[in-house]
């Protein structure tokens, strides 16, 4: 049941401590969408994960400091990159 917490926890880190943990760069992309994608599994499926079917979504509903984290996460995606890449298929 401690789970959430852990990932909440992975999630959080910043910085240096994120660095050091994780790696630079593309490793550490790599494992921040693998924690990402952890997370949106367990809330897709929270329905079948516990008996009432909240309990991922009570526990993010109310961790208001992984939800500002969530949020910087999103405020300073790249998402540049993937129009780069669309862009190259496209002509290609």
């Amino acid at each position: 049941m401690k789970g959430l917490d852990q990932l909440t926890r992975w999630i959080s880190r910043r910085g240096k401590t994120e660095k050091d943990l994780y790696g630079d760069d593309s490793q550490l992309r790599k494992i921040k969408i693998l924690l990402l994608q952890i997370l949106n599994d367990l809330t897709t499926n929270d329905d079948s994960i516990i008996n009432d079917g909240f309990h991922v979504r009570d526990f993010l509903a109310n961790d208001h400091y992984l939800q500002e984290r969530l949020l910087d996460i999103i405020k300073s995606a790249d998402l540049s990159v993937g129009e780069d890449v669309a862009l190259r298929h496209a002509v290609n």
